[in-house]
């Protein structure tokens, strides 16, 4: 996925390290799977290691947020859509990462549809059902709503952090929390 210019792309692609057979560990390849997401830019996306999967959610075309959860393995070059319900409204710009202690992904903020921008935080529990299962929690401390933002989970404090990103107003955050 992603954008040229204006144009919006569906490609897949991988990082040399990441698979055995490039002939140099420092390639990209282009797996090429059928049926990938449809082509968007500014989607949300995650690593599990516990499963090996990446996970994929939401994104843009024309400015229009879209929904949908998507997994890729690598092992089987190929894309699943999960249909959990309930499930997030439509979204781009989200901060995402994955809880490898607790095995779960983690989802926070974004614009929705309208431009609005949320403070949701949306958990997926990829065991709980063939579709695993999403929950919306409402911690009482949070950031404030923003885009952009960076976040990862650090598997020796077990704790995830969210930094920067930027408001609705365009102003740019260098918090971290």
């Amino acid at each position: 996925g992603g954008a040229t210019g204006s144009s919006l792309m569906s490609d897949t692609w991988i990082f040399g390290p990441v698979i055995q057979q490039q002939s140099s560990p420092e390639d990209w390849m282009n797996p090429a799977p059928t049926a990938p997401p449809s082509a968007r830019r500014r989607a949300a996306m995650a690593y599990a290691p516990n499963s090996d999967l990446t996970y994929l959610f939401g994104g843009e075309v024309d400015s229009t947020p879209l929904d949908g959860l998507w997994t890729y393995s690598v092992n089987s070059n190929q894309w699943i859509q999960k249909t959990p319900s309930p499930a997030p409204t439509a979204r781009a710009q989200s901060a995402m990462a994955f809880d490898s202690f607790n095995n779960k992904l983690v989802m926070f903020s974004g614009y929705l549809s309208g431009g609005a921008f949320t403070t949701a935080t949306w958990v997926y529990d990829p065991a709980a059902g063939p579709q695993g299962s999403w929950t919306n929690y409402n911690p009482a401390t949070k950031p404030t709503a923003r885009v952009g933002s960076a976040m990862v989970y650090d598997t020796d404090s077990h704790l995830l952090y969210l930094f920067g990103g930027y408001d609705y107003t365009g102003v740019h955050k260098s918090d971290t929390w």
